[in-house]
């Protein structure tokens, strides 16, 4: 019996009777139940062991259940020790890192991934997550072969049995959503540069304001390094600077600006620009064959990328405008259309400036011929096709008498004294008739009757067209 449940049977059998007698009866009922206590035993321990090993197999499955959807999973799944080595990680992690196998990394601190202007700030990162927080971060990193990502990773504690912390994070490739934001960035900042140079088109009189405007519009709204605008001189081939914004440290006085390809150090942008009336780009300075003359002392200056756009005057090259930027692939065909644009707006500028300069220019001109007319001391008369008079000046109205309201709109003939042969007047409309001038002397009479004579110089007046 085992408690008040029996577990079996302990048939003992003798030669003879009367072997067992009380004693050795209480004795025998002992020892069964030791025998019993044994026999449990032995079962539960069987029990015990089937239980374990349907346990182990359920955790064996379950565990090669978790391996394989960790492997399976698109983004990258690592374990790292409270020291930031690599303890595990799957395949898309080592694809991502660009290792062939997890020996080739096991133990490499991931720190060593992540770009150095960003690796203090991961390791804070990870000194959080190890403290019990649950965190995530934002970074670039360079795999193996040198391939540079932007990964956002997010991060949990999780300690080993024996209490060391260790970290558990899920990193997935973030460059295309990178790319996108920062093309965006870059679209709206040139965006910017375009309003804001149609906006001082709008407002600016002066060709240099504008040019000066336009330069520093293009630094500080397209966050460009460097821009410039020079004026190109058709006979001597060169181009000289007239406005400047950004970082030069004296960059412009280092290059040579001839406007032709044949000088040794000259411009290769400028000069394809002018020559071919396009816009010629290089979005990486660094490997670009045309830029070895200039690219030291670009490179210095951290221009990484350049563009240059020719400016037209009456549709024939006038000058470049200059862009530089501190990254590379700086200009991309979208930010290109837009800059395109940009140059021909100001292009348009230059020529509304010109024709508005030479508008000003006439005015000018004409005012001081209308001064001179007004107070010329001969008198001046203005007369339409059908000789009715338009115009007279000061000097007329003090020879004849008659106020400028009483002529307007009569014929001179109101001047004719009845003195003059009628073959002069004949003369003078036929040289008129011809488009030529006419001179000659009339006897007239003012408006109080008096008469005069006065030497007469006749021309037709034509309009521009």
């Amino acid at each position: 019996w085992l408690g008040d449940r029996t577990v079996g049977l302990m048939n003992l059998v003798g030669p003879n009777q009367g072997l067992f007698d009380e004693v050795e009866l209480k004795v025998l009922h002992g020892v069964g139940k030791q025998v019993a206590v044994a026999m449990e035993r032995a079962r539960l321990h069987e029990h015990l062991e089937q239980l374990v090993a349907a346990r182990t197999l359920a955790l064996r499955t379950s565990e090669a259940h978790l391996r394989t959807i960790i492997e399976a999973e698109p983004e990258c799944v690592k374990i790292v020790d409270a020291q930031g080595r690599l303890v595990q990680m799957n395949a898309a992690g080592l694809a991502m890192i660009e290792a062939d196998n997890l020996e080739q990394v096991l133990g490499t601190p991931v720190s060593a991934l992540v770009v150095a202007p960003q690796r203090e700030a991961y390791r804070a990162f990870e000194r959080s997550v190890l403290e019990g927080k649950r965190a995530a971060f934002e970074f670039e990193m360079v795999g193996l072969k040198g391939t540079h990502r932007w990964v956002d990773t997010h991060a949990v504690p999780l300690p080993e049995p024996d209490g060391r912390p260790q970290i558990l994070s899920i990193t997935r490739d973030v460059t295309q959503r990178k790319v996108s934001e920062d093309k965006i960035k870059r679209l709206n900042r040139i965006y910017a540069v375009l309003s804001g140079i149609n906006t001082t088109i709008v407002r600016v009189r002066e060709e240099q304001e504008l040019f000066r405007e336009a330069c520093r519009i293009a630094v500080e709204h397209g966050r460009l390094c460097f821009a410039w605008i020079g004026q190109f001189d058709a006979d001597t081939r060169q181009v000289t600077p007239l406005a400047q914004a950004g970082r030069d440290d004296g960059f412009l006085a280092q290059l040579a600006l001839p406007g032709r390809g044949d000088i040794p150090g000259s411009c290769p942008l400028a000069t394809q620009a002018l020559t071919e009336e396009r816009p010629a780009v290089c979005n990486d300075i660094a490997v670009d064959p045309r830029m070895q003359a200039m690219r030291d002392a670009a490179l210095q200056r951290d221009y990484r990328a350049a563009a240059v756009f020719p400016l037209l005057l009456e549709q024939r090259p006038w000058g470049v405008f200059s862009l530089y930027a501190a990254e590379t692939d700086a200009f991309d065909e979208e930010e290109m259309q837009l800059l395109i644009e940009m140059s021909r707006d100001i292009s348009y500028a230059l020529d509304n400036l010109r024709i508005e300069a030479r508008r000003k220019q006439a005015e000018d001109e004409l005012r001081k011929l209308s001064l001179a007319v007004e107070q010329s001391q001969s008198a001046i008369v203005i007369t339409d096709l059908d000789a009715k008079i338009e115009y007279v000046n000061e000097g007329f109205v003090k020879s004849t008498g008659y106020g400028r309201e009483e002529v307007i709109g009569r014929n001179p003939s109101i001047l004719h004294s009845g003195k003059n042969p009628g073959s002069v007047y004949a003369d003078m409309w036929a040289h008129l008739t011809r488009g030529e001038t006419w001179k000659g002397e009339f006897i007239n009479r003012r408006k109080d009757g008096g008469e005069y004579i006065e030497s007469i110089f006749v021309s037709p007046v034509r309009d521009a067209d």
